[in-house]
């Protein structure tokens, strides 16, 4: 689900995405914390459940990455996506914890859908409970990228940002990371065409 906001200043949308440009604030224009904050606060603690798969650290990176923008909001230059810094942020963050402790908690999801009937709201629940565990089984590098990409629609480029990656690094573990999850789902995806 994408969040579909009051525009604010300096957006630039993006298919389905919106990106904030700090590059606006050359023109005068500042877009307020509070349209940054609800413009981004579900995708990037989405992000960061399913980075760390645990509601309470999710949470608290999230409201660490906040912080650490309105107290940056004014030393960020022109140019700079306020996304992809959030993002940034909230990684680094809970790559400090995974250094202490490491979590094992399925992934939440919103679903919000409107299926015709009973049977196809239980095959919809079941199929993306399938996925979540699929995702959970593969290593962290490869389930972060395909998180950033499928589902925060992030471009290469800014998941190598996010990541401190090189961009052929990017691009190799989303390539090994959707061929590890399509192996995983194979055998459901026969059993189903066989019904």
């Amino acid at each position: 689900m994408r969040i579909h906001a009051d525009k604010v200043p300096g957006e630039r949308h993006l298919g389905d995405r919106r990106e904030v440009d700090l590059g606006t604030r050359r023109n005068g224009e500042d877009p307020s914390f509070a349209a940054i904050y609800q413009a981004y606060r579900k995708p990037l603690y989405r992000y960061c459940l399913a980075f760390a798969r645990d509601a309470g650290m999710a949470e608290d990176a999230t409201q660490e990455a906040f912080i650490r923008l309105h107290k940056n909001l004014g030393t960020l230059h022109g140019g700079d996506s306020v996304r992809c810094w959030l993002f940034t942020v909230a990684r680094n963050e809970m790559l400090g914890v995974f250094r202490n402790q490491r979590f094992q908690v399925p992934i939440e999801e919103d679903q919000v859908t409107d299926p015709e009937t009973p049977a196809t709201i239980l095959e919809q629940e079941e199929s993306a409970d399938l996925v979540r565990r699929m995702m959970n089984e593969l290593i962290d590098e490869y389930r972060e990228v395909l998180v950033l990409r499928e589902y925060e629609d992030f471009s290469y480029v800014q998941i190598a940002e996010i990541t401190s990656s090189s961009l052929p690094a990017v691009k190799s573990r989303l390539y090994h990371a959707r061929q590890a999850l399509a192996e995983r789902l194979r055998p459901w995806l026969e059993e189903r065409s066989v019904r």
